[in-house]
């Protein structure tokens, strides 16, 4: 059995992913965390280890320690504090005797390709100087896993899942949808628990096979479809809004009901997230457009596992939603 670490392991995807790696039953699963937690009482099989990122050493040592093999991180990648603890573990991975692959917080989709984003997503100037980090270790196996959006977000608040809630331009509740450009753009939408399933199978792979990029395909579907397959579920037309591709790079999208309730979970007293909530989903909404939430499922993890059976969202919207009168 492979020894994998996730560091941040008890945060929203990295619960996910530990659940996925204990449902496959064949790595032996460590969990980073900065203090004690009670998130995995309900799986014995997990390792808890208290760990600070403060040091390299010590992390250096944790790993040897426990003959760790892969780390996948799931640290949040917002902010510089939590930079600098990933380009430690980084560099503690590099300098163990028992490290041989990593993989950083990166997940939704390829944040290197475009500039454009950049004024929306304040968190790209991190994501890619980790990942200019990870090329200054040769020795150091490393793959950055995309997932296009998270399809679980579409079935809140009725199907489990450890995210957040978040509202990604169709607000199913609310009965409401702000689309970006014309609706029809193929976006790729994919399951915590499909990523886990992937991310687990990936491991596994022979040393020396891990790509740059790791694409992992739940489902392929537009705005409209998902649009649709709402409004069917609910029994009733929503209102829509659609934003140009030229709003959208202006930093500017309609707000749905949804973006409030995103945003409540990063403000504070001092700090009001929800313009920054609204500049994120243009950035999103940019992206969509530009055709960068689509992948060729040849160039898949989807390709290599094709037993993998993934949940197709709008499925997934039916079954959450069917019944529930506006």
């Amino acid at each position: 059995m492979v020894h994998v670490a996730v560091a941040g392991g008890t945060g929203h995807v990295g619960r996910a992913i530990v659940q996925g790696l204990i449902d496959s039953q064949e790595h032996q699963v460590y969990v980073f965390t900065r203090k004690p937690t009670s998130v995995f009482d309900h799986l014995p099989a997990v390792n808890i280890i208290v760990i600070s990122y403060d040091g390299q050493d010590e992390i250096q040592n944790v790993l040897d320690k426990h003959e760790i093999e892969v780390v996948l991180s799931t640290v949040s990648p917002a902010g510089s504090a939590a930079f600098d603890a990933q380009v430690r573990l980084i560099r503690a991975c590099s300098n163990s005797e028992s490290v041989k692959r990593f993989a950083p917080s990166e997940y939704l989709i390829d944040l290197e390709r475009e500039e454009e984003y950049q004024p929306f997503m304040p968190m790209l100037t991190f994501q890619r100087n980790i990942v200019k980090e990870l090329r200054s270790h040769p020795n150091l196996e490393w793959t950055l896993f995309h997932n296009g959006y998270f399809m679980d977000y579409f079935g809140q608040p009725w199907a489990p899942t450890t995210m957040p809630s978040e509202v990604p331009f169709v607000d199913i509740e609310a009965c409401q949808a702000t689309i970006p450009g014309s609706g029809d753009d193929l976006a790729v939408w994919t399951h915590t628990t499909d990523v886990a399933k992937f991310v687990s199978r990936a491991i596994s792979m022979k040393p020396g096979t891990w790509k740059e990029h790791s694409w992992i395909i739940g489902d392929k579907a537009s705005l409209h479809e998902i649009l649709r397959a709402a409004e069917k579920a609910r029994g009733t037309k929503f209102r829509v809004a659609y934003d140009s591709v030229e709003k959208l790079k202006g930093g500017e999208v309609t707000p749905i009901p949804g973006n409030k309730a995103h945003a409540a979970l990063y403000s504070t007293p001092e700090f009001d997230a929800y313009p920054l909530v609204l500049s994120m989903f243009a950035g999103i909404g940019t992206a969509i457009v530009s055709g960068h939430l689509d992948v060729p499922e040849s160039e898949s993890l989807n390709a290599e596992f094709p037993d993998i059976k993934t949940i197709k969202v709008v499925e997934f919207i039916e079954e959450c939603w069917t019944g529930k009168q506006p």
